[in-house]
């Protein structure tokens, strides 16, 4: 006979996935960044879990500086020509929602670092629109959803 799950277990199974999920995050983030802020060292318990992660929310707004940098280098390799192209293409495909939510971000905040993305990942994307008839050919959909 299978006893159905009362609410208690309901969510207590959801507590446990979602602390299951920020743990995966925080593997992440260890994993891609080796100078983390001190908050993700420790365990997470149940009743400061959003507390920790509000405060780790400015860490998180410094990653924009570093993803502008990464935008900024292929708008350097643009101003070559030809040779980087296909390379700046395919990050274009691959990365293509990231650069979504980098001109949404706008809308979004109006601090200065989010800022400063949006005005770079325009600028590349300007600088590709010369080179459309490529990007159509390469990845048309980034091009349509993009534009």
């Amino acid at each position: 006979m299978i006893k159905s799950k009362g609410k208690n277990d309901c969510i207590e199974t959801h507590s446990n996935s979602l602390i299951l999920g920020l743990n995966l995050l925080k593997t992440v983030a260890v994993v891609f960044q080796n100078n983390c802020p001190h908050e993700w060292g420790k365990p997470f318990i149940h009743n400061k879990v959003f507390n920790r992660l509000l405060s780790c929310t400015s860490w998180i707004l410094q990653q924009h500086s570093s993803y502008k940098l990464t935008i900024e280098l292929l708008d350097v390799l643009i101003n070559t020509g030809y040779d980087f192209l296909k390379d700046l293409l395919t990050f274009v495909g691959i990365h293509e929602q990231y650069l979504m939510d980098s001109l949404l971000l706008g809308k979004q905040s109006l601090e200065p670092n989010a800022m400063l993305l949006v005005k770079t990942t325009v600028h590349l994307l300007a600088k590709l629109v010369h080179f459309e008839k490529e990007w159509r050919l390469e990845h048309s959909k980034s091009l349509y959803t993009i534009m």
